[in-house]
């Protein structure tokens, strides 16, 4: 007992000794694991990093057909710029630009980045997310990957799974990246930002809250400050061939396209037009560029916007050109009237069916009356049109694909799009496929999107889904019906081909521009190039030409005003049908002998006829 006493007196004298350095230094048994392994572990509460450089991807197709400038990574990279200075190192790396065989290990073991930010701009895109995320990881194990993106936003269950990446960024990505940055900097843990999924030490899933939203004015001006612009062709179509940049006056959509995954959930915010006004001028004045395609969804969506908007490109005299997107119902004649003097060339709308029951079971709030009165404006005031349409849609028949034909021949946009539905993930239709009566036949996400299958020009589109009303097969004839069709109504109504507009002659065109495949004219603004990199591609372009006219002063075709006019004379331009998407030159010109006619036959083919049945065969 005494014994017994005497330990337990030593063990309370002991306890009131230890217990002010318990007070004051709480042990961290956490710091008796090794250093190297804490340093890998984001999980750790007490996880810290100091980020001194960060390497942007952007993830395209595998064999992309041309390389834009990525505005996503532009935006996240600009504005980690904007808030470490030169704090931070950035590197960006877009696939668009990089060769085939380019080493994604060699390239991350040689900058080593601290974290490596990977973009993924659709779901059809996320499989080559994985593989190239693997090898950076494989090459660097102990950089941090965050992934982000529509896909990562719509999928974050299923992204999670994957072991090569680190941290989702889940909605809006700007100050989610800052704040993340912040916190492995200071120790403070990556369990206080919002808008991240990662796994703790169990591998359990960690869920932070809902993503902050930028007030978009705090975005710096220099959008594309850490991009290499060099790396990319900047000419586009709808701007006569000039150098361009893309840009974003808003974020958001308040309307609510089953179809549509709406990647900006929420409220529609806006740049106020001051700072965007102030963009454009950085723009011009450190690039030398004029002409801003806007990627915005609806960008005449607040009228009071775009009117004190264009009052102020008008105000400051800047000489720019725009194109947009946005809905019939949201612009009228007096808006598109002040949109063409501000500079806007090219709209954009989504008709997608011209089925009223395919609409209302879109949610897609439209009527085909004020599609009508927006082609109609639009001629009056010298603005090109485009209207996209959606084929397999719930609901759509092969009636409804007449109707939509039979209404393109009556607005006559002077460009249609038309792609074939794919029930993308966060959209509702994806989220409710048995009740919409749609069966997706494809489990792999690089499927969803329309590409050319090699080796097999017939089937060059592959449908991931059929519906209750419409076959695959079905789908695919519709497409092509549709484009077939418009083909015809375009060179019945709008009669494009070589027509003589003496300004500079083709021969100095050619020679200030190797490796150009085709030569646009917009009315009364010059001539466009499509640089596309083609083997012999000046010899086939001079032969197209020429064949053009040699067809025309043979038959006496209408094409052009027959005269003088010649390549070696200078005075003669080539036009395909406006902006066509058929990119390699040879099948072009197959396509266009077909379509006019070849000279030597003594009867050439009729532009205009009569209208095709639909079906697999006629097709």
């Amino acid at each position: 007992m005494k014994n017994k006493l005497k330990f337990i007196s030593i063990m309370l004298v002991f306890a009131l000794l230890w217990q002010p350095c318990c007070w004051a230094a709480p042990l961290d048994f956490s710091s008796l694991r090794p250093v190297a392994a804490r340093e890998r572990d984001i999980g750790d509460p007490h996880y810290k990093r100091d980020i001194r450089k960060v390497v942007f991807i952007n993830i395209t197709e595998r064999n992309p057909i041309e390389a834009r400038p990525p505005l996503a990574v532009a935006y996240l990279s600009s504005f980690i710029k904007k808030n470490f200075k030169d704090g931070i190192d950035i590197k960006v790396v877009d696939m668009a630009t990089i060769p085939p065989d380019f080493n994604f290990g060699k390239y991350m073991s040689a900058e080593k980045p601290d974290m490596v930010c990977v973009s993924v701009g659709a779901s059809s895109l996320f499989p080559i997310a994985a593989e190239v995320t693997t090898a950076v990881k494989k090459a660097l194990p102990e950089s941090i990957t965050v992934v982000g993106g529509v896909h990562i936003t719509a999928q974050p269950e299923e992204v999670i799974t994957y072991s090569c990446f680190d941290i989702l960024a889940v909605g809006e990505g700007e100050l989610t990246l800052v704040n993340l940055i912040k916190s492995m900097s200071s120790g403070t843990g990556i369990s206080r930002v919002n808008g991240i999924w990662f796994r703790d030490m169990k591998g359990g899933v960690i869920k932070t809250g809902k993503a902050e939203v930028i007030n978009l004015d705090e975005l710096p001006v220099d959008v594309f400050d850490a991009i290499p612009l060099e790396k990319y062709n900047l000419g586009m179509e709808q701007f006569a061939g000039q150098r361009y940049l893309p840009m974003m006056a808003t974020r958001g959509c308040p309307f609510n396209c089953r179809f549509c995954t709406n990647a900006w959930h929420g409220r529609m915010r806006f740049k106020s037009p001051e700072a965007l006004i102030e963009e454009i001028k950085f723009n011009v004045n450190k690039y030398g560029i004029y002409n801003f395609p806007f990627q915005d969804d609806t960008f005449t969506a607040n009228k009071k916007w775009v009117e004190k908007f264009c009052d102020l490109v008008i105000r400051e005299h800047l000489d720019i050109r725009w194109r947009c997107m946005t809905r019939a119902s949201r612009i009228d004649k007096d808006l598109m009237t002040l949109m063409h003097r501000a500079g806007c060339v090219y709209i954009a709308f989504g008709l997608e069916s011209a089925d009223p029951t395919v609409l209302k079971a879109a949610n897609k709030e439209e009527n085909l009356d004020a599609y009508r009165r927006v082609c109609g404006w639009a001629k009056d005031i010298g603005i090109r049109v485009k209207l996209f349409v959606m084929v397999g849609l719930p609901l759509q028949t092969v009636d409804s694909i007449r109707k939509t034909v039979q209404f393109l021949e009556e607005v006559r946009p002077e460009e249609v799009g038309v792609a074939i539905f794919v029930p993308y993930p966060g959209s509702e239709f994806a989220r409710e496929l048995g009740k919409w009566g749609l069966h997706v036949t494809e489990d792999d996400w690089e499927a969803y999107v329309e590409r050319p299958q090699l080796g097999d020009p017939s089937k060059t589109i592959k449908p991931v889904l059929y519906t209750s009303w419409m076959s695959a097969a079905e789908m695919v004839t519709a497409k092509r019906f549709i484009e077939a069709q418009f083909a015809r109504i375009e060179a019945d109504g709008i009669r494009h081909g070589v027509r003589q507009v003496p300004r500079q002659g083709i021969q100095r065109v050619i020679e200030r521009s190797r490796g150009a495949s085709t030569i646009m004219i917009k009315k009364d603004t010059g001539f466009c190039l499509r640089r596309q990199a083609y083997a012999n591609s000046e010899d086939l372009l001079r032969e197209e030409i020429q064949w053009m006219l040699d067809l025309s002063l043979k038959n006496q075709r209408d094409l052009f005003t027959v005269g003088d006019y010649s390549l070696e004379s200078g005075n003669v331009y080539y036009e395909t049908s406006p902006y066509d998407e058929v990119h390699n030159v040879e099948q072009r010109f197959s396509r266009l002998k077909e379509r006019l006619g070849d000279s030597s036959r003594s009867k050439p083919k009729p532009v205009s006829g009569p209208k095709p049945s639909l079906s697999i065969a006629n097709i």
